[in-house]
């Protein structure tokens, strides 16, 4: 089943990961061209190259941006997309109970992320090496999980809309615009710690080096909780 849910996904696999390498890779470059070399100590370049990093691939711009979408696409088609085709049946009528159908599609997905997420930060990686400038690994790494664990949850989202539309367009619609109303309790400052860019994008696992745990504590249940609900009403869904 594995190898079926890859095969489904390919092609939008492979777009996600040349946009997102590709817009990963950029960023160390992009610093250079619009604003020239770096000056000051060797210290301040460096915190001030990190910073940079963190505000146009970590930050509320191009990184949170490309996975939310990706994440989005991959969830509403996991159970629409059967639907539609009419393969949900045959699925159904395999030794697989509705939990292992479910969590197989969603782990396969999840990890499509995390393995993109991996290397769109060592494309920053070797993207900065070539300019001259060091990352600290473990706050990038610590960065690059926290970033992929907030992609679960617009996944989920998806998952959930997959099932309950049983068409793959309305599901998209409805998680867009799900994440596009609650993208505006950005704008009210009151409403900022519920939001979950505000975790996702933590600016303390990158450029303060500290480990976050509040943010990942946040993203993990902001996960788990849509994949529960959808594996509730994946079993009283009748198809």
């Amino acid at each position: 089943m594995i190898t079926k849910e890859l095969l489904d996904i390919r092609w939008k696999l492979l777009v996600f990961a040349l946009i997102s390498l590709g817009t990963a890779g950029f960023q160390p470059f992009s610093l250079v061209s619009f604003s020239g070399q770096l000056s000051g100590t060797t210290v301040q370049r460096t915190s001030d190259f990190q910073a940079h990093i963190w505000e146009h691939w970590f930050y509320l711009s191009n990184g949170p941006l490309i996975f939310l979408l990706f994440a989005i696409v991959l969830g509403c088609g996991l159970i629409a997309t059967e639907v539609s085709q009419g393969t949900i049946t045959f699925l159904f009528s395999r030794p697989l109970s509705r939990n292992r159908i479910l969590l197989t599609k969603y782990a396969v997905s999840a990890a499509s992320l995390l393995i993109v997420a991996i290397l769109s930060s060592i494309a920053i990686l070797v993207s900065s090496m070539i300019l001259g400038y060091t990352l600290d690994m473990i706050r990038l790494l610590t960065a690059t999980f926290l970033f992929w664990l907030g992609s679960l949850t617009p996944l989920g989202c998806a998952l959930i809309f997959s099932i309950i539309a049983s068409d793959t367009l309305r599901a998209l619609l409805w998680s867009l615009l799900t994440f596009a109303v609650g993208n505006v309790l950005l704008l009210i400052p009151r409403w900022q710690p519920w939001s979950l860019l505000y975790y996702w994008s933590s600016r303390q696992s990158y450029l303060q080096g500290t480990f976050p745990f509040a943010e990942y504590i946040f993203c993990f249940i902001a996960a788990l909780l849509p994949l529960l609900l959808a594996l509730w009403l994946f079993h009283l869904k009748e198809y």
